[in-house]
């Protein structure tokens, strides 16, 4: 018994500081990453009311008209293009950073930016989530910051487990520290609730805080490889963020829904950016056919891939590129393990498809754990217990200030 009381009090007190100390930093992470839990199918809803129900028709426009309509709209040039396989589902055009415009392939109307306003709140939020507002050369330093006091929380899951345990094992410890009750004392309530929600959401929790930490330090992102087995990635310049959100949507690019699938392309996730790569000397790329490019993709995917695609998103090339590639995902935007790549020459033949199985395992891990830290990899209940793991992340701290403040007032 003497040793299980110094084991609780040598875990005790390191528990109570780092608590202290990285309370505030867990509680806005929890608080904004509580506002972003639900961010895909809200975007999805509101989008889904910006054009209405479509009216299908056997022609449809041919996609070059609907770019061309698009960029004279927006005023910039459009950087990707999504097909949905629902007929009745509009094309989704991204023309500026975070600006998509929706297009009707039948009657030719275009919407957009669409849901400007949600979009622009969530990339408020995420920004606080990510570098706490900052910008510029502070990000990388922030992240840093928010990665240590991330593992600092990791650290107290782990030891709130062998804290969990009670002196004696009774019947009546039990039930407090497991079920969540509303006791008659505040101090009664606060302990009650400090171990029984922190039991129940411990591993939501755990894999929250680890996929936090590998993608906001660097050298825990290179040890997922290396554990795996797998060659680390050099890491790539992004105005400060080895990581997201985890990496939620890069300065570049922001997919949200079944309307826009991701294009991102961090450390070591599922696909290559198409710019800058398999470039040739010439200075301008020829005019891209990109009914004949998603066409021979649906063909491909129907046939090789997956014949229940969801979407097929083609990130255009920079000028000079050589080469195009059209994203194949036959999941909800954030399931690494549906999403193939299907790589074609210019003139829309194919060249070959690199499979998600085909990685390696460690860029696999970590694609899957990008959509893990946000519950997206399980879909909408993924997403709920993300949304319930924050609040309750929200409510240990209450708690475990609450009652050191108890304890160093008595």
């Amino acid at each position: 018994m003497q040793n299980k009381l110094s084991l609780r009090a040598l875990l005790f007190w390191p528990h109570l500081v780092v608590g202290l100390t990285a309370g505030l930093i867990v509680f806005v992470l929890s608080v904004t990453g509580a506002l972003l839990a639900f961010e895909r199918p809200l975007l999805a809803a509101a989008d889904a009311r910006v054009l209405g129900k479509l009216t299908v028709t056997p022609t449809r426009l041919p996609l070059t008209q609907l770019v061309a309509r698009v960029e004279q709209q927006a005023g910039q040039k459009v950087s990707s293009i999504t097909v949905a396989a629902d007929p009745q589902a509009p094309v989704a055009l991204e023309a500026g950073r975070g600006r998509i415009y929706l297009a009707d392939p039948y009657q030719g109307r275009i919407a957009g930016p669409a849901s400007a306003g949600l979009r622009g709140f969530f990339e408020q939020v995420t920004g606080l989530h990510r570098w706490f507002g900052l910008s510029g050369a502070s990000r990388k330093t922030v992240l840093l910051i928010k990665g240590w006091f991330t593992l600092g929380f990791v650290f107290l899951i782990a030891s709130g487990w062998l804290l969990w345990l009670p002196a004696k094992f009774t019947p009546q410890a039990l039930r407090v520290r497991l079920r969540p009750g509303w006791a008659a004392t505040a101090r009664a309530r606060e302990f009650n609730w400090h171990h029984s929600f922190g039991l129940w959401f411990s591993i939501p929790l755990a894999a929250i805080a680890l996929t936090g930490v590998i993608m906001a330090l660097p050298w825990a992102n290179a040890l997922l490889f290396r554990v795996t087995g797998s060659p680390v990635p050099q890491q790539r310049a992004r105005g400060g963020e080895p990581a997201g959100r985890g990496g939620k949507n890069s300065d570049a690019a922001k997919a949200r829904g079944p309307m826009e699938q991701h294009g991102e392309h961090e450390g070591g996730e599922n696909h290559k950016s198409a710019k800058g790569e398999g470039k040739t000397d010439a200075h301008s790329t020829p005019p891209i056919d990109y009914d004949r490019v998603f066409a021979a993709v649906s063909s491909e995917a129907a046939v090789h891939l997956d014949p229940n695609w969801r979407t097929l998103q083609l990130r255009l090339p920079e000028a000079g590129a050589r080469t195009l590639q059209v994203v194949v995902d036959s999941g909800n935007g954030a399931q690494p393990a549906r999403r193939d790549t299907v790589v074609l020459s210019l003139q829309g033949q194919i060249d070959h498809t690199e499979r998600f199985t085909e990685q390696s395992l460690g860029k696999r891990a970590r694609a899957i754990a990008r959509f893990l830290h946000t519950g997206e990899v399980l879909g909408l209940a993924g997403e709920t217990l993300a949304f319930l793991a924050c609040l309750c992340s929200m409510l240990l701290v209450y708690t475990g200030v609450a009652l050191s403040i108890r304890r160093f007032t008595r």
